[in-house]
């Protein structure tokens, strides 16, 4: 219904316009004539100056993204840069300290080795020490589970200090 009276309206309001243009005199008709142009070439020069407002907002605009893209990269490139020397000195470090710990694997190792080597010698020794040999049960015992535990520590002491050796060895090579 609201659409109905809006367009009565245009329509009565439009032609009562009209009969009222038709009834002035052409003098009156050729500056309102003149006038309506005028209003149209301001608008259209307007429209025009936007347009170009535009234009220039949007060439700003894209120079100021091409610039911030361009620092971009170039702060990009350098945090790279600086993420692989800083890498590159982790590895060196890390590399370091790995064979500062390997050879305290080798010294620990071949300090053990000596240690049971010395300690094998001093059984041996012990043993070669009596020449003529009277033992007792008891005796014979002792003499046996001293050498049995000499025997054991010495081939457990080696697989573990060959293995720290080992060791030792790969952490250094990397």
């Amino acid at each position: 219904m609201a659409k109905k009276g809006f367009l009565l309206g245009l329509v009565l309001g439009g032609a009562a316009a009209y009969a009222a243009y038709r009834s002035m005199d052409a003098s009156r008709r050729q500056e309102i004539n003149d006038k309506a142009r005028d209003h149209y070439n301001d608008l259209k020069d307007r429209a025009v100056d936007y347009a170009f407002y535009a234009s220039d907002a949007l060439d700003d605009f894209k120079d100021v993204v091409a610039n911030r893209t361009a620092d971009f990269k170039a702060n990009a490139a350098d945090w790279r840069a600086n993420m692989e020397n800083d890498a590159d000195k982790a590895a060196h470090t890390v590399a370091e300290k790995g064979s500062e710990t390997s050879t305290q694997f080798e010294t620990a190792a071949d300090h053990l080795r000596n240690e049971l080597a010395n300690k094998s010698n001093e059984v041996k020794d012990d043993l070669s020490d009596e020449d003529d040999i009277e033992l007792s049960s008891d005796e014979a015992l002792k003499t046996s589970d001293k050498a049995k535990v000499a025997s054991s520590a010495k081939s457990e002491a080696t697989p573990k200090a060959d293995s720290a050796t080992s060791a030792a060895t790969s952490a250094s090579s990397k």
